[in-house]
Parts: structure tokens; C-alpha cells; sequence
């Protein structure tokens, strides 16, 4: 099930949404907007509420991804809630790129997992580029059984997160982290203002988990 979906081969595969939209399968993927590049951009600007949720599968809110030599970059001011009952993962926005990724977003995000699968509010995603969040919305991650984490983000040659929002992040038997943030050729670098509640009953729990091959 998928709200609005894109892809472009040859070009710029781009979304721009205001309205409500609610994705609900029961045997599969819950995505509410999912748009693809194959060779150039994808970008997602979206405003309005986002719920996905699904038994069996995985739930996104947002999947914005291009995958050879260009960039995603995606910016939400709505709320989004992704729920996954049934050991699929769960994100609230997902953005990847053979090159850069950049994330802006200012609205309140909820990605949940049941029974066995990870839940991250924020995702980002740079295979030989840089990664950018920006965030000032309040990220909830919860899993049962796998890690939960507020924010991901993952830049080959450089990984940059600016938060100001409160985040939250709960899991049973994973890791909890209020922020991951790697890069292996170049500088993590963090700044926070916001609240960071992070908590594992079986395993660890970290506010602010970053490295970087040169500094963070």
C-alpha cells in the first residue's frame, strides 16, 4: 500500500504534498510516499499528516531514494506515524543517495515496531556523498525487540545532524539511541538542544552515539 508514488528513470522524481494521507496493508509494505531516482534526484517537500501502518511489512512514511549518482533530499513540516505490527521495520522518513542526502524536518514523527523489527524516526542514508538532517520536530522511536533510534545518519565523506526537538527512543531487547551518526571518510558532527531520553531494558542505551574516520 502506498499513498503517492513516483519514479523517474532518466529524471527528477519529485513530490510536493499537503493532504492527509493514511497507507494500511495487512500481507506487505505500508509506504505513504515513496518516490525514486535512478539517476537523478529525488525530493520529497511534504506538509501534510502521514500514518502508515501495516501487520506484515515494512511501514515508511517518507522513502525518498536515488540510487546511482545523484541526490534525495526531502523536507516535512507534518506529522508522521509509521507502526508495523508483525517483525517489519519501521521509519518515519527514509531518504538515500548515491551522493548527498539532505533531511529538513519540523514535524512530529512516530516510527514503532512490534515483535522483532527496528524502528528509526529519521533515517538518512549517503553511499559515497554527504549526509545532512535538520531537525526541530519531536522523533519518537519504539521497538519491542530490536534497536530504536531517533535519527540515523550514515555520510561516506562527511555526517552532519542539527537537532532541536526532543527525542525519544524505547526498546525492550535492542539498543537505544537518541542519535547514530557515522562516516567513514570523513567528520561526524552533532549539535543538540533538545531533549534525549533513551531507554533498553537488555541491552544499551546512548543519547548521542557519533564517529567519524576523521573526527567527530
Amino acid at each position: 500500500a502506498i499513498g503517492i508514488y513516483a519514479l523517474n528513470v532518466f529524471g527528477d522524481a519529485s513530490v510536493t504534498s499537503s493532504g492527509a494521507i493514511s497507507a494500511e496493508n495487512t500481507f506487505g509494505n505500508a509506504k505513504g510516499i515513496a518516490v525514486y531516482s535512478i539517476y537523478y534526484d529525488a525530493i520529497v517537500d511534504n506538509s501534510g499528516a502521514i500514518s502508515a501502518q501495516t501487520t506484515n511489512g515494512a511501514a515508511i512514511g517518507i522513502d525518498a531514494a536515488n540510487y546511482f549518482f545523484d541526490d534525495a533530499m526531502v523536507t516535512n513540516s507534518g506529522d508522521i506515524t509509521a507502526v508495523s505490527s508483525n517483525s517489519g521495520v519501521a521509519r518515519g522518513i527514509e531518504a538515500t543517495a548515491y551522493f548527498d542526502v539532505t533531511i529538513s524536518n519540523s514535524g512530529a514523527v512516530s516510527a514503532t515496531s512490534y515483535s522483532g523489527g527496528s524502528a528509526q524516526a529519521i533515517r538518512s542514508v549517503s553511499t559515497y556523498g554527504y549526509g545532512v538532517v535538520e531537525n526541530s520536530g519531536d522523533l519518537s522511536a519504539t521497538s519491542t525487540f530490536s534497536n530504536a533510534i531517533g535519527i540515523v545518519n550514515v555520510g561516506f565523506y562527511g555526517a552532519t545532524v542539527d537537532n532541536s526537538g526532543d527525542i525519544s527512543a524505547q526498546t525492550t531487547d535492542g539498543r537505544a539511541l537518541g542519535m547514530y551518526v557515522y562516516s567513514r571518510f570523513g567528520v561526524s558532527d552533532v549539535y543538540s538542544s533538545g531533549d534525549i531520553t533513551v531507554s533498553s531494558y537488555n541491552n544499551d542505551a546512548n543519547g548521542i552515539f557519533a564517529e567519524g574516520g576523521y573526527g567527530a
